[in-house]
């Protein structure tokens, strides 16, 4: 199990820079380019502290709910297309400091997963995080098909954002 290090965003005007390249190099290129399918899970205080990294199984329904993507509820078969979601996920938190899915049992959380999309980042935080909200939106697509495809399309995006916002 590896550990990554999550700060909790700085909602300054340049505040997004701590969000991309350091975690994406992370979890990114080491879990979703090994091939692996892992699940991305973050402590209670999500915001701050550190990003456990677990393994799962293949079509098992495992890990926490909340960081799960819609074919893993369903229990289908783990590809990296998953861990894009699930990295949606955490970027999203991070960049917000709010879980993208919430609900009070695991049977909200799950549905809200399956069927609808977080509220926009542009309502959440005070820095224009437009460009943000698209990657994020892009990887938290329903259909696998219309994510990010790979890893390092994503990271490409990332790098490019923070680039410019350095």
């Amino acid at each position: 199990m590896g550990t990554l290090i999550a700060r909790e965003p700085d909602k300054t005007a340049s505040g997004e820079n701590l969000i991309g390249s350091r975690i994406s190099h992370y979890l990114v290129l080491a879990k979703l380019s090994s091939g692996s399918h892992d699940d991305v899970t973050l402590p209670a205080d999500a915001t701050a502290g550190a990003m456990e990294v677990g393994l799962t199984s293949p079509g098992a329904v495992m890990g926490t709910v909340a960081y799960m993507s819609p074919e893993q509820v369903r229990g289908e078969p783990l590809k990296p297309l998953s861990d894009i979601f699930s990295f949606g996920i955490v970027l999203y938190e991070m960049a917000t400091g709010q879980q993208a899915f919430k609900g009070n049992t695991s049977g909200v959380v799950t549905e809200a997963i399956l069927n609808r999309a977080p509220p926009p980042l542009r309502r959440l935080v005070s820095y224009d995080g437009l460009e943000l909200e698209r990657m994020i939106t892009k990887a938290l697509q329903k259909d696998p098909g219309r994510r990010y495809q790979t890893s390092a399309d994503i990271r490409t995006d990332l790098q490019q954002y923070t680039s410019n916002i350095d």
